[in-house]
Order: C-alpha cells, then structure tokens, then sequence
C-alpha cells in the first residue's frame, strides 16, 4: 500500500512540473482533461509544439513518458492490491492487537505540535489526559478512513 501511495505522489509530481512548465513559460493551461486521458495528452502535445521552447518541449515530453511509465506500475499495483484485499482472510485476532497497537502509534503522534491534528489532541489531553488524547486521536483516524473508503466506494484504488 505503501508502494501505490508513492507512486502516486510521484505521478501528482509530474503532472504538476507539467503545469508549472506550461505556466512559467505562458502557454495555454490544460482543460478538465488534463494529462489524464488520450485527448488531454495529444492537447497537451500541441499545446508544447506551438507555445513552448524547445526546453519546455522536453521537459513536457519526458513528464509525459514518466506518467506513462508510472501508470502502468500503478495499475498493475492496483489490481495486486484489490485481488489481495478480495482474497483476504477475516482479521486474526493476533492481527487485531497489532492493529490496534498501530492505531495508538498514530494516535499518539498527534502530540507533536507539527501534527495536523495536533489541536484536538491538546484539547482532550488537558481535559482528561494524554493516554486518552491518544486514544481519542486512533478512533478519529478510523472514523476518517471509514468514511473516505465508504464514499470512494469500489474506486477506493482507482487511479486519477
């Protein structure tokens, strides 16, 4: 999982060095398509023949072979992960403690002041404590990641 969302991040990259190529160099943005579809990326080839310099053209070229090259990593990745996730046995109960373990690791990094959700953790350790505030923290990471699954539904490892 790891894996995908580095490889993720990495495509998000390319496609935003595209964007400020295109940018800097004042051509013509990209439309909804993007560089996300066969009809984004042939606009986006025009767009750099006719608006950019030859620099650009090959920043703009090699951003494109990198997408290319990542999305077929992506989705053979993805297909790995939704057969594996279908295949799944139900949680050991072993597992289950290492789960939770886990849960209050990332709970109790909310301490940390650099934490996105350094506040409510704050909040609920000088009402009640830090154990607590940790504890608190793990339940809001499952609550968040149930609800980004659920609406993501069947697309949940979709690529973008």
């Amino acid at each position: 999982m790891g894996l995908y969302h580095d490889l993720r991040r990495e495509h998000t990259g390319w496609v935003q060095r595209i964007h400020a190529v295109l940018y800097h160099q004042g051509a013509e943005a990209l439309g909804n398509d993007g560089v996300n579809t066969d009809e984004g990326r042939a606009r986006l080839r025009q767009i750099a023949v006719e608006q950019l310099s030859p620099a650009g053209q090959l920043q703009v070229a090699t951003a494109i072979a990198m997408l290319e090259v990542l999305e077929v990593h992506l989705d053979d990745l993805r297909r790995r992960l939704v057969h594996t996730g279908r295949e799944a046995r139900p949680l050991n109960p072993l597992h289950a403690g290492a789960l939770r373990w886990c849960l209050y690791e990332a709970g109790k990094t909310s301490s940390r002041t650099s934490a996105p959700d350094h506040r409510y953790y704050a909040q609920v350790k000088q009402r009640i404590d830090g154990k607590r505030a940790a504890l608190s923290q793990a339940r809001r990471i499952v609550r968040q990641a149930c609800h980004t699954l659920t609406a993501l539904g069947d697309d949940a490892f979709a690529t973008v």
